[in-house]
């Protein structure tokens, strides 16, 4: 365990080294000789050039992850299986902003490069013990939870597995001021700072043992007491129904309570928070959380509108409803809800909520709110992702079952009328490394024209049409083309080419479930 918080925290630091009159009284009148006239040149007036004002147009985050494996020098083992991903920003007129994501995203990048030696050689000591080792695990995600013309708030979650019963893991809040570019401390947020922290200790203690009772080390009170001494600050992060407060693995309580989150409501808190940020009326995108209200800002009503996704568990099914105001819309009761996301997007706001169907098969249902009524606009059948979700774009994933099961993703948005829709003709499989051995000889279809792939070929899927082809990348020597495939018509997953099942010519399919 010591070794693996180690290494955390040299990758966390590794990233953070790397971001008129004089009043006199009036004479007597003397008679006054004629005046003499005096002809000025004018000077021609100094020309002004104004700077140019730098035009803000909504900007959008971009995470691109990135799947990588690291194989020992005889190319078959593996000692590394890695995740990790760059940060983007898309917009013009927040060009500071810009640069200073972008910076860090390259920074946190580099501290990973560094640590691949130090896996390698502790995977080789490794490997040489047992049999059974398939190589470690480290995988970083940054995921959206606030973006807007105010703040951008993002999280890191960084897992690291090395043997043992169970891995690391880490979460970390990164915060941007919008406007400036500035990273923010959480203390930049606040009138009263001081004021702040000592309601914020009483709040968090209240809230933890509220949630885990005797769960919890004994001396978790004054654990929570430690997170500002010496002016240090909890990582944190913003989402839209206030401050959230991160407190790490075995922080205040076993593994089994996980990595709790404090949420510190914006209202509750508002007289400490300086004004622009708390703006409710931010063009963007927010996540947040079952059960945590939050406050919109809606055109033609003069006062914010309640809102809350309501989530309980009653018997053995879950009560699930969404609430606007004194609105109430009961939502299906065997979701386990995941993701959800207020997204203002020039006059309109919408709400998007991302539920498992217990299945590992995700629906997505997008609402529209603009006039202080709830208003369905679509059912997606796949989920957000949570890297790549702005008022312009939106990715969403799902399972494709084809040759396989793999993550296909497409590009949606909210056009004119307020339809949420996509234009995308195929799903892309971004992330897929495995390769597919063909057992047989396949017609193809390459750049040059039409060609044969040979029995004993290597190919990684990169997407399809999810009916009559798949495109795909040959391992052996980097070539790209396409493979038609004919579905069943009475059975959808029955998938044959060339007449021949996808059983028989291909080694090993990777079905799910």
């Amino acid at each position: 365990m010591k070794k693996r918080l180690q290494r955390i925290m040299a990758l966390l630091l590794a990233g953070m080294l790397i971001f008129g009159g004089c009043g006199k009284e009036p004479e007597e009148p003397v008679a006054e000789a004629e005046p003499e006239i005096i002809v000025e040149e004018l000077e021609e007036p100094e020309q002004v050039i104004e700077e140019p004002v730098e035009e803000k147009v909504p900007f959008s985050v971009h995470v691109d992850r990135k799947n990588k494996t690291y194989y020992f020098e005889d190319g078959e083992n593996a000692y590394l299986h890695l995740r990790y991903c760059d940060v983007t920003v898309e917009g013009d007129g927040y060009e500071k902003l810009k640069r200073n994501i972008e910076n860090w995203s390259m920074e946190r990048s580099e501290g990973l490069r560094n640590l691949y030696a130090s896996f390698e050689e502790s995977a080789g000591m490794e490997a040489q013990e047992s049999e059974t080792f398939d190589g470690y695990t480290l995988y970083q995600t940054v995921s959206i939870a606030k973006a807007d013309g105010v703040v951008v708030s993002l999280l890191e979650d960084t897992y690291q597995y090395e043997g043992g019963a169970h891995g690391t893991f880490f979460r970390q809040g990164i915060n941007f001021d919008s406007e400036s570019g500035k990273r923010l401390k959480l203390e930049d947020l606040f009138y009263d700072y001081a004021a702040f922290v000592e309601d914020a200790k009483e709040r968090i203690a209240y809230e933890l043992l509220a949630e885990y009772g005797e769960e919890l080390f004994e001396d978790y009170i004054a654990t929570v007491g430690g997170l500002w001494q010496e002016d240090a600050e909890p990582e944190w992060y913003l989402d839209a129904s206030g401050i959230v407060i991160v407190l790490q693995e075995y922080l205040v309580g076993p593994y089994s309570i996980g990595t709790p989150e404090i949420h510190l409501p914006y209202t509750e808190f508002a007289p400490y928070i300086k004004e622009n940020y708390l703006q409710a009326d931010a063009e963007g995108v927010a996540a947040f959380k079952a059960n945590q209200e939050i406050f919109l800002s809606l055109p033609g009503i003069a006062e914010e509108v309640s809102m809350m996704l309501v989530s309980e568990q009653q018997e053995d099914v879950m009560s699930n409803s969404l609430w606007l105001d004194q609105q109430e819309l009961p939502l299906n009761e065997y979701l386990v809800l995941e993701d959800a996301y207020i997204i203002k997007n020039g006059k309109d706001t919408y709400c998007m909520i991302e539920a498992d169907m217990a299945s590992d098969d995700y629906v997505t249902y997008i609402f529209c709110l603009t006039d202080g009524v709830i208003e369905k606009v679509a059912e997606v059948q796949a989920a957000v992702d949570s890297g790549n979700i702005g008022i312009h774009e939106i990715r969403m994933e799902s399972w494709v079952y084809l040759l396989g099961t793999y993550g296909g993703v497409k590009n949606y948005h909210f056009d004119e009328e307020g339809n949420f829709i996509t234009e995308d003709t195929e799903y892309i499989f971004e992330r897929n490394e495995y390769a597919l051995t063909t057992l047989v000889d396949l017609p193809i279809t390459l750049e040059e024209g039409e060609s044969i792939l040979p029995a004993g070929s290597h190919i990684i899927l990169n997407g399809t049409d999810d009916e009559t082809y798949v495109k795909f990348t040959i391992q052996e020597t980097g070539q790209t083309g396409v493979l038609k495939v004919q579905r069943g018509e009475e059975d959808y997953r029955n998938i044959s080419i060339n007449g021949m099942n996808e059983n028989e010519c291909f080694e090993d399919l990777p079905y799910a479930g």
